[in-house]
């Protein structure tokens, strides 16, 4: 019985343990996304990637044989138009981060 009661209370500990540090996490999470940091990362990610899929885009166009695989004309087309719009997307939402910022900051100073 005593045993079991041990259990029980260790258990309890554990939870609350648990709740206490995943809460600080969360709000370390909520801190992060809030901060200039976090989004200055993420503008920069999304600009970078959308570059790099822009260029994957164009090598699928002129390129149509990777190692011993050949990509059929239309296969080829298909994917680098969709890798191109994709690379397009990342970098408008990247650019469209900067000027909320800049129009926040902007009216923030008022």
């Amino acid at each position: 019985m005593q045993v079991m009661e041990n259990k029980f209370l260790l258990h309890l500990v554990y939870i609350d343990y648990f709740r206490a540090h995943k809460s600080e996490k969360m709000n370390l999470d909520e801190r992060m996304e809030q901060s200039g940091t976090y989004s200055a990362f993420r503008t920069s990610l999304d600009m970078a990637m959308g570059a790099v899929y822009i260029i994957i885009g164009v090598v699928v166009f002129t390129m149509r044989y990777f190692g011993t695989v050949e990509l059929p004309t239309g296969t080829s087309w298909a994917l680098g138009g969709l890798l191109l719009l994709y690379g397009a997307f990342r970098i408008y939402r990247g650019l469209t981060a900067i000027w909320r910022k800049r129009s926040s900051d902007r009216s923030g100073r008022r």
